[in-house]
């Protein structure tokens, strides 16, 4: 499901979406071809690989998080709200943005 969102910056939003998706796809890629590395007990550069791919999920989290509190900061409606947070559903099953999606849920039922 391709998120998508309304608005004047909605292409825009939806281009950062483009850029994280491509962004783990790469660095999934990455673990991929470096997988033969696991059983290599010589060499313990499975665990850096393992670091550097954890790091750029940390940083893609981050990137998610700045674009949600962007989204959500200007919205006009109830419908808008939801619409919006319906955009990001391929991103809340992650543990680390749980909390961030449930508060924006609570504000956006406050409104």
């Amino acid at each position: 499901m391709k998120p998508m969102f309304g608005g004047t910056k909605g292409e825009e939003r939806e281009r950062v979406c483009q850029k994280i998706e491509r962004l783990f796809h790469e660095a999934l890629e990455r673990i991929e071809q470096n997988s033969h590395k696991i059983f290599d007990v010589y060499r313990g550069t499975w665990h850096d690989d393992m670091f550097a791919f954890h790091n750029e999920m940390k940083d893609l989290e981050v990137i998610i998080e700045n674009l949600v509190v962007s989204v959500l900061a200007r919205v006009n409606s109830v419908q808008d709200a939801v619409a919006d947070l319906q955009g990001f559903y391929p991103y809340m099953n992650r543990e680390k943005l749980k909390a961030l999606f449930d508060a924006k849920t609570l504000e956006v039922l406050k409104l």
